[in-house]
């Protein structure tokens, strides 16, 4: 099989946090010092395992010189598009991010 034959490599997509982290050139370990958050749950939130509470999300966003709405909308709109983290996420997400992930998931009419 010649290299224009073989499939090309899928890479699944990057978690919003993880995007805005290596933008600003920052390890887990670094973003969560400057954050006050502990690196742990900085991998769960990147791994789609836990979402940040609001007061992280604040945290995260001065760490990384951005808005919380910014942190906020991209993790909301990617656990809206994955059933299987929603699921997961759940019972950690907020009553606002909750409603915010239903009204996105509403069809459009």
């Amino acid at each position: 099989m010649s290299s224009k034959q073989l499939p090309k490599r899928q890479y699944p997509k990057r978690h919003p946090l993880t995007r805005l982290r290596v933008c600003a050139g920052l390890s887990q370990s670094e973003l969560a010092r400057r954050a006050h958050v502990r690196q742990q749950n900085i991998s769960l939130y990147e791994r789609g395992l836990r979402a940040p509470k609001q007061k992280n999300i604040a945290r995260l966003a001065r760490a990384l010189e951005c808005s919380p709405h910014e942190i906020d909308d991209s993790i909301l709109e990617l656990f809206s598009s994955d059933l299987e983290l929603v699921i997961r996420a759940w019972p950690n997400l907020s009553p606002a991010q909750r409603r915010r992930i239903l009204a996105y998931a509403r069809p459009k009419v």
